[in-house]
C-alpha cells in the first residue's frame, strides 16, 4: 500500500490524498430559458414538465429550487444543452436563435466563466 492510501475497513474503500476531479455540466435554467424566449415561466416549467411526461425519465433535467424578491422558494428546472434544445425546437425561430446564441457563450465563455452571469444573477452555482 502507498503512503497516501488509508484503507477503511468498514467500507473497504480505500482512501488517497488525490482529489478528485470535479466535470462540471452547463446548465441553462428554466428562468433563463423564459427570460430569453420572452415566455412566463410557468409556462416554460409546464413546456419541460410535459417533455418530461412524454420522453420519459432518460433527461438529465434537474429540479431545484431558487429564492424569489419576496423571500420564497420556488421551483425552476436545470436543463443542460441537449434538453435545452429540445425543449425550444417547438418554439418560434427567432427565440430558438437566442437560445442557440446563449449557449455558444456559455460554452465559448464569452461571458465569462461558464454560468457565471446567472451565479450573480440568480444567486447560485448554475453547473
Amino acid at each position: 500500500m502507498r503512503k497516501s492510501e488509508i484503507f477503511n475497513t468498514e467500507t473497504n474503500a480505500i482512501k488517497t490524498d488525490i482529489q478528485p476531479v470535479v466535470i462540471a455540466v452547463l446548465t441553462m435554467s428554466s428562468r433563463e430559458i423564459a427570460d430569453l424566449m420572452d415566455k412566463q415561466h410557468k409556462n416554460v416549467m409546464a413546456d419541460i414538465r410535459n417533455m418530461l411526461k412524454e420522453l420519459g425519465n432518460g433527461l438529465r433535467i434537474q429540479p431545484v429550487e431558487y429564492t424569489d424578491k419576496k423571500g420564497q422558494k420556488r421551483p425552476e428546472y436545470l436543463l443542460p444543452k441537449r434538453e435545452t434544445l429540445v425543449l425550444i425546437s417547438g418554439y418560434d425561430v427567432k427565440l430558438r436563435a437566442r437560445i442557440i446564441d446563449r449557449w455558444q457563450e456559455l460554452e465559448t465563455g464569452a461571458m465569462g466563466a461558464p454560468g457565471l452571469l446567472y451565479r450573480r444573477r440568480w444567486g447560485k452555482l448554475c453547473v
